[in-house]
């Protein structure tokens, strides 16, 4: 693939998924969510899709097959693969996120119990010693 070809892909995919980020932020805006529900993962969603789309795009006018159905069905395949392996992957990062969440809650948990557990000490070790000065 020429450069020229490549730069072309690439602002290509850059300015679509630049008007994509926008239009949906507008979105959201508009219907009252001043933050995204689902984190950054709808970020990488687009992404991806948008990425799996472009190659679908490059590999259909690009393949050497004389008929145009058999092309596109080359290119179809494989574009639908990745489509389904990425919502297969993404279907797996939900039970992650809970889990890192949960994770991240007993850590702060664990870390407030420490400080509590810190004050107490002070605290009574404080008390006896400013009894017995004064």
């Amino acid at each position: 693939m020429s450069k020229q070809k490549w730069i072309n892909l690439v602002s290509a995919y850059s300015i679509i998924y630049t008007v994509i980020t926008l239009l949906n932020s507008v979105l959201y805006l508009c219907n009252g969510i001043y933050e995204d529900p689902s984190g950054n993962w709808h970020e990488l969603d687009r992404a991806i899709i948008l990425l799996i789309g472009v190659a679908a795009f490059e590999l259909c006018t690009s393949l050497p097959i004389k008929p145009l159905i058999l092309r596109y069905v080359v290119a179809y395949i494989p574009s639908q693969l990745l489509a389904f392996a990425y919502v297969w992957f993404t279907s797996l990062r939900e039970p992650l996120a809970k889990t890192a969440d949960r994770q991240k809650s007993d850590m702060i948990l664990a870390e407030q119990k420490k400080n509590d557990l810190v004050m107490y000490l002070a605290h009574d070790l404080k008390t006896p010693l400013a009894s017995s000065i004064s």
